[in-house]
C-alpha cells in the first residue's frame, strides 16, 4: 500500500466518525428523555405503589390493632374454618409488629386458636415461649396462666396444672376469673366421674359469676343425674387478646374514676366538717338559749304521743316503715332508703327504754331492729363500704334475736373472703355454720367453709 491510499482510508474514517457525532448531538435530548422514562419505569416496579396500597396485612399499630379485633370476631363464630382464619391474623401480626405488646396479644391469640383446634401441644409451646418472657400487660398474664393451667390439668400433668390455676385464684381480684378457674376444676373432676366435687365447684363459678352459663347448665344436669361431660371450648372458658385490652382500659378508667371520686369526696368532707363546725356552734349558742321548761315540755310532747299508741299499733307502725324502707332499696333509692332505716332504728330504740313492756313484747321488737340492721348491712355493701356494712351485720348478730344471724355471719365472712383475709374469713364462715349445722343457710355456710381452708392449706404449703 502506497502513501496515497494510506491517507485516503484514514480520512474516509475520519468522515465516518465526524458523521455519528452529528447524528448522536441530534439525537441527544430524545435519547435523554427516553432514559428518564425507562429508568423511573424500572423504579416503579422496583418499589410499586399499587403493592404498598393492596398490603394484606400493613405494618402500622394502628392497622394491626384493627386485624386484632377481625381475629377475635372470628373466634367468636365458634367455627373451625373461622378459627383458622383468625390463626392465619394472628400469626401475620405477630410477624408484622415492632410493638412487644402487640406481638405477646397476637402469640396468645395464636395458642388460644391452636387450643380451639384441639392442637394443645403446639398451644403449649407458644405459653411456655410467653411465659419465658416478661409479660407487659398483667391482665393477659393471668389468661396465660388459666390456659396453661387448664391444657395442663385436663391433659396429661395434673399436678402442674393444678398448682397453677391455685396459685392464680389465690392472687387474683378478678371474680369472672374465680369463676372460670373453680369451672375448670369443676370439668377436671367430672372428668374423673367424682361428681361431688364438680358440683362444689361448679356452685362456686356460679358464687363468683352468677351469669356463668356453663357452670349453671352443667351444675343442672349433674342434679338430675345426667352423667355427661359437655367439654366443649366455648367463649366463656377464655378472654381474647382485644378483651384482655378492653379489660385494661376499662381497669385505668376506674381507677382514674376512683381517683377522682376520692378526691371529690375529700373536698365533700373538708366542707361538710367545715359546715358541722358551724352547725355545731350555731346549736350549743340556740340550746344555752332554751329554758328547762321548754326541754321538759317537749319530751313531754314526746312520750304522750308514744302513749297515745297501742303496743300492736306501734309494732305495725314499725313494720309499715321498713316495708317502705325496703321498697325504697327496691327502686335504688338508697340515701332515702338509708335516712328512713336509721330513723327507725332511733325510735325502736326509745321505745325500747320503756319498763312497762314484757318479754314477749321486747321479743318482737328485737326482730323488726334485726331486719333493720341486716338492711342497713346490705345498703353498705351496694355503696362498697364493706367496713360499715360489717359493723351493721356484727349488730344484726348481738341482736337478741337470732333469725338472720347465720347469714349475716356468712356476709362478713364473704366481705372478708373478697379482701383476701381468708383467716378472719374462715372464722367468720365456721362460726356461721357451727350456729346451726341443720339451718336454713348451713350448706352455704360449709361450701365457703371449705373453699376457704383450701385456701389456707394451700397457703401453708400443704394443698392437696
Amino acid at each position: 500500500m502506497n502513501f496515497n491510499s494510506l491517507w485516503i482510508s484514514l480520512l474516509a474514517s475520519m468522515i465516518f466518525i465526524l458523521a455519528g457525532l452529528v447524528l448522536i448531538a441530534i439525537d441527544y435530548s430524545s435519547l435523554e428523555k427516553n432514559y428518564r422514562l425507562v429508568y423511573q419505569d424500572i423504579t416503579k416496579n422496583l418499589i410499586p405503589k399499587e403493592i404498598k396500597d393492596e398490603e394484606p396485612n400493613p405494618r402500622t399499630k394502628e392497622k394491626l390493632r384493627s386485624e386484632l379485633i377481625m381475629a377475635d370476631e372470628y373466634l367468636k363464630q365458634n367455627s373451625v374454618e373461622s378459627i383458622r382464619k383468625a390463626l392465619d391474623i394472628y400469626n401475620k401480626i405477630y410477624s408484622f409488629a415492632q410493638e412487644e405488646d402487640l406481638k405477646q396479644l397476637a402469640k396468645f391469640g395464636l395458642s388460644y386458636s391452636l387450643y380451639r383446634l384441639n392442637d394443645e401441644n403446639r398451644s403449649l409451646q407458644h405459653l411456655r415461649e410467653l411465659k419465658s418472657r416478661k409479660i407487659i400487660n398483667p391482665a393477659l398474664e393471668e389468661e396465660i396462666d388459666y390456659l396453661l393451667g387448664r391444657i395442663l390439668l385436663l391433659g396429661d400433668n395434673e399436678e402442674e396444672g393444678k398448682a397453677i390455676l391455685q396459685n392464680l385464684l389465690a392472687k387474683t381480684n378478678s371474680k369472672e376469673l374465680k369463676s372460670r378457674i373453680h369451672s375448670t376444676f369443676g370439668d377436671y373432676y367430672y372428668k374423673k366421674k367424682n361428681y361431688q366435687r364438680a358440683q362444689k365447684n361448679y356452685f362456686l363459678a356460679l358464687r363468683y359469676n352468677p351469669d356463668h352459663l356453663y357452670a349453671e347448665r352443667v351444675s343442672q344436669n349433674l342434679k338430675q343425674n345426667k352423667k355427661y361431660l359437655p367439654i366443649e371450648y366455648e367463649n366463656y372458658n377464655f378472654e381474647t387478646p382485644t378483651g384482655i385490652l378492653d379489660k385494661v382500659k376499662e381497669k385505668q378508667k376506674e381507677e382514674k374514676k376512683s381517683k377522682d371520686t376520692k378526691t371529690i369526696k375529700k373536698q365533700e368532707t373538708t366542707q361538710k366538717i367545715e359546715r358541722n363546725d358551724k352547725q355545731d356552734k350555731k346549736d350549743k349558742q340556740e340550746e344555752k338559749q332554751k329554758t328547762s321548761q321548754d326541754k321538759i315540755a317537749h319530751n313531754h310532747k314526746e312520750e304522750n304521743e308514744q302513749n297515745n299508741l297501742s303496743f300492736s299499733e306501734q309494732i305495725e307502725m314499725f313494720r309499715r316503715e321498713l316495708k317502705i324502707a325496703v321498697a325504697n332499696i327496691y327502686q335504688k333509692s338508697y340515701l332515702e332508703a338509708y335516712n328512713q332505716l336509721v330513723q327507725l332504728e332511733r325510735k325502736i330504740m326509745n321505745f325500747l327504754q320503756k319498763k312497762s313492756l314484757s318479754e314477749k313484747q321486747k321479743s318482737k321488737i328485737y326482730e323488726i331492729l334485726e331486719n333493720v340492721y341486716f338492711r342497713l348491712g346490705e345498703l353498705q355493701e351496694t355503696q362498697k363500704e364493706k367496713s360499715l356494712a360489717r359493723i351493721y351485720y356484727e349488730r344484726v348478730i348481738t341482736n337478741p334475736n337470732e333469725l338472720l344471724d347465720q347469714m349475716a355471719m356468712i356476709k362478713i365472712g364473704i366481705s372478708y373472703f373478697d379482701d383476701d383475709e381468708f383467716q378472719k374469713a374462715y372464722q367468720y364462715f365456721k362460726k356461721a355454720y357451727d350456729f346451726d349445722p341443720r339451718g336454713k343457710y348451713s350448706q352455704e355456710a360449709l361450701e365457703w367453709l371449705k373453699e376457704t381452708e383450701k385456701i389456707l392449706l394451700e397457703k401453708q404449703g400443704n394443698f392437696q
